[in-house]
């Protein structure tokens, strides 16, 4: 090839690649990840990480859509609008709409692909618009509330909506290829793997259709409720939790590999990464679970707040985010916590969460090495390891206040509010200890509540305690940072016996609960889950309620067994368009 030739072949070819959009590996483009919805990257989180910058908005109680971070931008929905911020800065580039908000709200994730992006509206509008500026390319309706998050194959979106049908049309026209229609409502995003489809309607049933056509292969038929099924996505097997069953079935046949039943109901979908399912209990717990139905760690982990949100994993750290703006890491391999810290609401605005109620329901996502939450005030944090962190944590509220007299007699409080507001307070640095009026010193017992920051220790009380000794008593706290920045301070305080003693409020014990009948079993070969704890806490069963919603009507088609695959010879549940 002669030389003109050559720089004529790699123009053109450079001239391609610009008019394509230019996607890493390390990018989060679709909604749980890819294809595959196992919602995890193969990009390594190096912890602990800083808050490189946070992005403001108005508070949308709820919001459960992943953003997308591709390049340097990263794109996110907080109700009825769409940001895009630099990934660098955090700086504003563009929202949709840029005046006037949407009439509808945002019920789905994000997905990227080829420079468009693409989301669902509760009044069932589908939207493409450009990731450069944000302007409107297309939309498409369904008639009905789009629930489900849009996945991107081979040129064509498949998404859910409550029209009771999976609808696949095409990514750059928005021009519809073919609709498959169930009994009930779509509401969890499509998986897609071998050219094959598999989504979860609220019939109770897990479909397997053609993605070329939307002829179907198979449907699996569920005998616990489907409000929050995800299929998840290997090789040959597809992994769905449904009430408190853990069910791995052949993802050709839909016949039944294992199953595994826990103590209580899945809170989320679950996340697989390398040959490992990390699954959320509404009783706060994290497990993992190989994909042979094995237990990976010797206990289960506990997660203090209930959570909404699937784990994310990145490499070998599994990421939980929670209530109370709690967001935890954890070892792949061990469980071991590795980081935390606590996303504090945003105070500016008109709009308000007070307290402790800044709630994350959306999963993290992790792209080109920083860390992206977004919680219910609609602020989006990022997080990096390289941003800068030389500064300890700060106490205050410090009690007995420096100086005060109090009372020695029991219960006396001790207590301080230890906060980070970078990298997040390390609570195995924590102590308290106290020294007497005689100069011995002894290190409490005290506790930590990550969501408030509040250290605290109260002297015991009963019938019997004697008052502390009468003089001055001097508080050390010392609380370290994810990065090694130390806190330590100290304060004293006057112990003066003449004083009145506090009141105390006697709390009757409250009744115990009848022993759990719903032991976690395994499978047909009898395998038992550890339920041991890797830390303490023992929490109840989460905060979730409500009644079971009355069965499904039957799905489409011949019927099969219960509990089991179901085979099917022609096409589904077209209409065909």
């Amino acid at each position: 090839m002669s030389l003109v030739k050559s720089l004529k072949f790699l123009f053109f070819t450079g001239m391609l690649l610009a008019g394509a959009s230019c996607v890493s590996a390390e990018d989060w483009t679709l909604p749980r990840g890819g294809v595959e919805l196992t919602n995890s990257t193969d990009e390594n989180l190096i912890l602990p990480v800083s808050v490189a910058w946070q992005f403001n908005t108005s508070p949308y109680v709820g919001n459960t859509s992943q953003p997308v971070a591709v390049g340097n931008t990263v794109v996110f929905a907080v109700a009825d609008r769409i940001f895009a911020v630099d990934t660098q800065t955090g700086a504003f580039r563009w929202a949709y709409p840029a005046q006037d908000p949407l009439g509808s709200q945002v019920k789905t994730s994000l997905a990227y692909d080829r420079g468009n992006v693409y989301f669902g509206l509760n009044d069932g509008t589908l939207y493409c618009i450009s990731s450069e500026d944000g302007h409107l390319r297309w939309s498409y309706s369904t008639q009905s509330p789009i629930r489900s998050s849009p996945i991107i194959f081979d040129g064509a979106i498949y998404f859910g909506s409550d029209d009771n049908m999976v609808h696949c049309i095409d990514a750059e026209t928005g021009e519809p290829k073919y609709a498959f229609r169930t009994r009930d409502d779509v509401t969890s995003p499509v998986a897609v793997s071998n050219n094959m489809i598999y989504f979860v309607s609220r019939d109770a049933h897990l479909y397997v259709a053609n993605a070329g056509n939307g002829h179907i292969r198979y449907s699996y038929r569920f005998t616990n409720p489907t409000l929050n099924v995800v299929p998840v996505l290997d090789q040959d097997s597809v992994y769905l939790t449904s009430g408190n069953l853990l069910l791995a079935l052949n993802s050709k046949s839909g016949s039944q590999r294992w199953a595994l039943s826990f103590p209580t109901e899945f809170s989320a979908p679950p996340a697989l990464h390398d040959k490992t399912l990390f699954v959320t209990l509404r009783n706060r717990r994290l497990y993992a679970i190989s994909t042979s139905g094995k237990e990976v760690w010797p206990g289960s982990v506990d997660l203090i707040y209930s959570t909404r949100a699937t784990p994310l994993v990145a490499g070998n750290s599994v990421v939980v985010a929670s209530d109370k703006g709690l967001v935890s890491a954890f070892d792949t391999e061990t469980g071991i916590l590795k980081w935390r810290y606590v996303i504090a609401p945003n105070q500016s605005g008109e709009q308000k969460i007070t307290g402790t109620n800044n709630n994350i329901n959306v999963s993290p996502v992790y792209a080109n090495g920083t860390l992206y939450t977004l919680a219910d005030d609609g602020t989006l944090t990022a997080f990096r390891t390289q941003a800068p962190d030389q500064t300890p944590p700060v106490a205050y509220s410090l009690t007995p206040a420096p100086g005060t007299r109090v009372s020695g007699s029991p219960p006396l409080k001790m207590s301080a509010v230890v906060t980070d507001a970078a990298t997040g307070v390390d609570e195995g640095s924590i102590s308290l200890s106290l020294k007497g009026p005689g100069g011995a010193t002894q290190t409490l017992e005290a506790d930590y509540e990550p969501a408030t920051g509040v250290v605290s220790y109260a002297t015991p009380y009963d019938k019997t305690a004697k008052p502390m000794e009468a003089g001055t008593w001097e508080l050390t706290l010392v609380a370290g940072d994810w990065k090694g920045n130390e806190l330590r301070t100290n304060w004293s305080f006057i112990v003066d016996n003449s004083l009145p003693a506090p009141k105390v409020r006697v709390v009757a014990p409250r009744r115990p609960k009848p022993a759990q009948t719903n032991e976690p079993a395994a499978d047909a070969a009898n395998q038992t889950l550890d339920r041991r704890s890797r830390r303490d806490g023992g929490h109840d069963a989460g905060e979730f309620g409500g009644d079971t919603p009355p069965p499904p009507p039957p799905p489409p088609g011949p019927e099969g067994p219960g509990g089991g695959p179901q085979s099917f010879d022609g096409p589904g549940g077209p209409p065909q368009y």
